[in-house]
């Protein structure tokens, strides 16, 4: 988010969103290790959801260019077709080792690309 803000980010901007984000973490693991086992069945209040929600929130404001909707779009499609078959988490890990070299192998962002 600080290099949404300013690109490059200045020192400060990004000392300022480190801190705020990490203040954030520690507070939610605090608190969810502390109330977390309170909610005996998370799905029926929509908490299960929780996480996607903010993650994908987090990422559309990301997405500027083509190629980055494209990243995006294949590896959510990747995760799908890789949580169908096979059992656990990997599709998470899968799909988001995939989406990074992707990202990479794109280089530098074209600033006349834009959507």
């Amino acid at each position: 988010m600080a290099v949404a803000r300013s690109n490059p980010p200045s020192p400060w901007i990004y000392l300022g969103s480190a801190a705020a984000i990490g203040g954030a973490f520690l507070a939610g693991v605090v608190a969810g290790t502390l109330l977390g086992g309170l909610v005996a069945d998370p799905e029926r209040w929509g908490l299960d959801f929780a996480f996607p929600a903010v993650f994908l929130a987090l990422v559309a404001g990301q997405l500027r260019r083509r190629s980055d909707w494209l990243v995006a779009l294949g590896s959510a499609a990747l995760a799908l077709v890789i949580a169908v078959r096979l059992p656990g988490n990997w599709h998470i890990v899968v799909a988001g080792l995939v989406a990074s070299a992707t990202g990479a192998l794109l280089g530098r962002p074209d600033e006349t690309e834009r959507v």
